[in-house]
């Protein structure tokens, strides 16, 4: 359980300076992970922001794929993601597989997601159309309870409705998140998923930041 990186620009990012995840379980550290400066959350969001338009105009068939892809990926790797979990949340390992198992499905109920036209009036004097737009970056900031399955119930419905993201994990459980982005981080073209670890100044940064857009 060491080792962990940043995810940015779909390469993996060590950060200058880490901080200790405890055990519940033994109150005791047991990892480091990445304590991310505010440069690297502004090389995170300039990654974003830069995948966007060509994510965007991404067919959204292609997109879907990608996010079963990830799933995938997320399956293939339930009991070391779960071990992980454990150390860090303090769940019990079966309802730590659970949450795994979990967020792969919920990739794959994203990924089932259709995105229609809607005509909300249609006359001999106007049609009036309702269609669904990304904005661009999307900012994430998930809690502990549940931090695998809290990060994927937003990275999934923005991914496949074609925004990017940069998303930061508890720092009482940004273990098994950073894992996630590890594993998935060559599923998607580079920018897309960024996921970046720290404390509350970065949640702040991210809060403040002038180029997230939701």
């Amino acid at each position: 359980m060491s080792d962990y990186t940043l995810t940015i620009e779909g390469k993996a990012c060590a950060a200058d300076k880490t901080f200790g995840v405890i055990n519940p379980a033994t109150e005791e550290v047991f990892a480091q992970a990445p304590d991310a400066s505010k440069a690297d959350l502004d090389a995170a969001v300039a990654a974003a922001n830069a995948a966007f338009p060509a994510w965007r105009d991404t067919p959204l068939e292609d997109r879907k794929a990608a996010l079963n892809a990830m799933a995938d990926r997320v399956d293939a790797q339930v009991d070391a993601m779960a071990e992980v979990l454990v150390h860090e949340q303090g769940k019990s390992l079966a309802n730590a597989q659970f949450e795994v198992r979990g967020t792969a499905m919920w990739l794959r109920a994203s990924a089932a997601t259709d995105l229609p036209t809607e005509v909300l009036s249609d006359s001999e004097t106007q049609r009036v159309e309702l269609r669904r737009r990304p904005l661009g970056v999307v900012g994430a900031i998930t809690p502990w309870t549940f931090p695998l399955l809290l990060s994927i119930w937003k990275v999934g419905p923005a991914l496949v409705t074609g925004n990017t993201m940069v998303l930061k994990p508890s720092p009482y459980t940004p273990l098994t998140v950073l894992r996630f982005g590890e594993i998935v981080r060559d599923v998607l073209p580079p920018g897309v998923l960024n996921v970046v670890s720290g404390g509350d100044d970065l949640g702040k940064w991210m809060t403040d930041h002038s180029d997230i857009h939701k």
